[in-house]
Formats: C-alpha cells, structure tokens, sequence
C-alpha cells in the first residue's frame, strides 16, 4: 500500500525503497514498464513497429499525455 498509495507509484514500481521512510530510493522497474506497453501488442499478435503506428494504442497515448495532435 505504501508504494501505490503513499509514494505514487502505482506503475513504475522502484528498484529501492528506503526501510526507515518507505520513499523510492533508487530507480525504477523498467522491465515492468515495458511490460505495460509490450502486454497489448503481444494480445494484438503485433510487433513493436505495429503497435506505434497511428492509432495505436501507443500513439493514442502519447498524444493524450502531450495534448499533440
């Protein structure tokens, strides 16, 4: 609970977490992450190019986290 709701990592899980305040110390999982947006490609049965195309799921989310397009 400490990391999701305290520390606001839900997704980016840290590599090190200090014992005494529960903070990210160090880093964080980048395989996880890469997970996150290789798990709907792979379910999709396409590769990395395909999935970056326009409008992908990751284009899509790009251009609503950068307010492009």
């Amino acid at each position: 609970m400490n990391i999701v709701l305290k520390q606001r990592h839900p997704w980016d899980l840290p590599s090190l977490v200090d014992g005494d305040t529960g903070e990210r110390n160090i880093g964080t999982d980048y395989y996880q992450n890469m997970m996150l947006w290789t798990l709907p490609a792979a379910l999709h049965d396409q590769d990395i190019v395909e999935s970056c195309e326009n409008g992908s799921l990751v284009d899509r989310m790009v251009c609503v986290t950068y307010g492009t397009r």
